[in-house]
């Protein structure tokens, strides 16, 4: 994002020469155990000194590529679905944009939590995608271009709408009530 200038560098880039690099994966120096974490900036080194709040064990079936692509994604959705969102069991969620990094780890943090979900992509084989990665039943996948998705869900929910939204679109689609 700070790449293209989508966004621009905060009050940090004072402070740190380098405002990129949040995640990474490599190997513990000192037992050489294979990790993934995340950093406050400076996670582009070969070198990160103690940092073990925010470091987790990376799964034996899982590249380390894999691994670096994992602790932002599933920390944002985790934070805007448990911390923030109060996700409970049961819970009827809408996750915007579903085929991206945030919205597949909300996907499976739904999944785990027992919600119903419904889910918005942008073309065809991202709702391919969504289908067949995580089940997501066709009627539950929506377009995400225009506004159609707020007359459907109201019809699956029977006007009752959803308990949960995470969003991630823009202009007159972020300001659609559900209900």
């Amino acid at each position: 994002m700070l790449a293209t200038g989508r966004i621009q560098p905060g009050p940090e880039s004072a402070i740190f020469d380098c405002v990129i690099g949040l995640e990474f994966s490599g190997r513990r120096r000192d037992n050489g155990k294979r990790v993934m974490g995340m950093v406050p900036f400076k996670g582009f080194a070969t070198t990160i000194t103690s940092f073990d709040d925010c470091l987790w064990d990376v799964p034996d079936e899982w590249t380390l590529e894999e691994a670096a692509s994992i602790p932002v994604v599933y920390t944002t959705a985790y934070y805007a679905l448990v911390v923030r969102g109060c996700i409970a069991e049961g819970d009827k969620v809408l996750i915007h944009s579903a085929a991206g990094g945030v919205g597949q780890a909300a996907i499976r943090i739904c999944q785990n939590m027992n919600c119903e979900i419904f889910v918005t992509v942008g073309n065809s084989e991202k709702r391919e995608f969504i289908r067949r990665e995580f089940g997501i039943a066709d009627e539950n996948i929506f377009n995400s271009r225009d506004l159609s998705f707020e007359r459907l869900i109201k019809e699956r929910t029977k006007g009752l709408g959803v308990d949960i939204v995470l969003n991630s679109l823009a202009e007159e689609k972020l300001q659609v009530r559900l209900p």
